[in-house]
């Protein structure tokens, strides 16, 4: 398993050997798998927050050599040529916006060596859905799993690959820095895949709402206690790509062969906007896996992704070539529209709720889609050209879980029945504290917090002063908000009672949960 890392890049150890220890044998038991290993380099960067990284090709036409290199796939206006409205202090992995894919087999080890070369900031990397089987500490959660990765240092995380689906990495120091554009996703390859039949390529797509600011945007100090400052959406990215048309910026688009089925893995990684409800044009879809998890197929003509949700859906690529319009939809933020919605106290006027691309068919001769103006008094919907300008009906279910329907239209693939009761039962009251009011000389994010009640203990967030993992709470963890949980205990129920005044999402770190 010798090793010479390049940058930037993946390597594969083939057939190295690891030593398994099981309970139930005396003797280690030798396992074959294959060592996948990365190296990242976090860094400060300035950018369009439009489109942070694009192809040459489009970013670079006539601009000369300043713009970037031939040989690059990831150029970017210098900082000089930026429209300051549309300039932002990003943070990337590899200077790529999404970041780099992870990507393994099923009980492969994975081997990610993380540089912070950030000026002013740790950082750590949480693997979002990913269960750490017998390495907790790789999770990533500052305080929580680790201490931060600190600049000019680095730090290499080792886990197995388990379990296979899509997921995704983010950053996982704070809220601000996913925003900033730490992240990007993760491909788990199964042993047996069991949809394998249904497609034979396959393409991610992470969505994302885009902010120029998330650290001034994001905090909550708005009208009303723990609402944003900013309004909950203004742009969306596919695949860190937003676009109205224009030639300064062109549609994202998702390039096709017609004839090909597609397994298309859809990720929100968004940071605000709570969710996108996604629609593909002309193209029956069948869904296949949620969050990781393989299902029994249906066919959708729309499913809702919410903040860190995974949808996989295999589409045919089998109608006319040309362009056919894809929507994001965040459909909170469309009862908000300006000029449209209703006005909500404590919050700002929508500027847009839905973002587009297009389905483009390799070699069409359909000229592009023309531009749309995105915003008020507009709001207009772009059109598909060739095939998609007039595309034919959809069909299936709409998948969405913010419906007490949208859980019956699937089940796993595979499922795995609980006893009645569990083992242990928790009650979790989520809510807001008093006062409320915010008033210009409070001190930022001291109104208004979150706090949760555990067993009767009322305790907003703190920060452990060291990472609870290497303690188990015994020390440095004073009125940090921790449910103990018995080490002999493998059934655990959460009953959870949201008191606040809006939606929230909660996710789960190392399995999978049941609602």
């Amino acid at each position: 398993c010798q090793f010479f890392f390049a940058p930037h890049q993946m390597q594969v150890a083939p057939c190295c050997w690891l030593l398994l220890l099981l309970a139930a044998s005396p003797w280690p038991l030798p396992v074959a798998c294959d060592v996948v290993r990365y190296q990242w380099d976090v860094r400060d960067w300035v950018v369009d927050f439009l489109r942070p990284t694009i192809p040459t090709e489009t970013l670079c036409a006539g601009r000369g050599p300043l713009c970037g290199s031939a040989f690059s796939n990831t150029a970017r206006e210098v900082p000089f040529h930026i429209d300051s409205s549309k300039m932002k202090s990003a943070q990337l992995v590899n200077g790529l916006y999404p970041g780099p894919l992870i990507e393994a087999k099923e009980g492969d080890m994975v081997e990610v060596t993380v540089i912070n070369n950030l000026r002013a900031s740790g950082t750590t990397i949480h693997w979002h859905g990913l269960h750490m089987r017998g390495t907790p500490w790789a999770d990533g959660p500052v305080q929580i799993a680790q201490a931060p990765i600190m600049p000019n240092t680095n730090y290499t995380y080792r886990f197995e690959a388990y379990p296979a689906g899509t997921f995704y990495w983010h950053s996982h120091m704070d809220a601000l820095q996913q925003s900033k554009g730490v992240k990007g996703p993760i491909i788990i390859h199964a042993k047996d895949e069991p949809f394998r039949k249904m497609y034979t390529r396959e393409k991610v797509i992470m969505v994302s709402d885009e902010w120029r600011d998330p650290e001034a945007c994001f905090k909550l100090d708005g009208a009303m206690p723990g609402n944003p400052v900013c309004s909950d959406a203004v742009y969306a990215s596919f695949n860190g790509q937003w676009g109205d048309g224009t030639d300064r910026y062109p549609y994202p688009l998702i390039t096709v062969q017609r004839g090909e089925c597609y397994r298309l893995r859809w990720i929100n990684s968004g940071g605000n906007a709570e969710n996108f409800i996604i629609t593909l044009a002309g193209h029956n879809a069948t869904m296949i896996a949620v969050d990781g998890s393989p299902v029994k197929p249906v066919q959708v003509q729309s499913f809702n992704i919410h903040n860190g949700e995974r949808t996989d859906i295999v589409v045919c690529m089998d109608q006319d070539p040309g362009y056919y319009l894809i929507t994001a939809e965040y459909d909170y933020g469309c009862r908000m529209l300006r000029g449209k919605g209703y006005p909500v106290p404590g919050f700002h006027p929508v500027e847009a709720c839905r973002w587009y691309a297009f389905l483009h068919y390799e070699g069409t001769t359909a000229p592009p889609p023309p531009p749309y103006r995105p915003f008020h008094p507009h709001f207009e919907v772009p059109r598909g050209t060739g095939g998609g300008a007039q595309p034919r009906p959809t069909t299936g279910a709409v998948f969405d879980l913010t419906l007490r329907e949208g859980y019956g239209v699937t089940e796993p693939l595979h499922p795995d029945p609980l006893d009645a009761e569990p083992d242990v039962r928790y009650m979790v009251t989520l809510g807001l504290k008093g006062p409320t009011e915010v008033r210009p000389l409070n001190i930022p994010s001291s109104r208004g917090r979150w706090y949760t009640d555990l067993d009767g203990r009322r305790m907003s967030w703190t920060s452990p002063r060291s990472p609870i993992l290497h303690t188990k709470g015994r020390c440095g963890a004073e009125g940090v908000p921790v449910l103990d949980i018995p080490e002999n205990v493998t059934t655990v129920e959460l009953v959870i009672n949201n008191l606040s005044p809006t939606e929230h999402i909660l996710h789960m770190h190392g399995g999978d949960f049941r609602v």
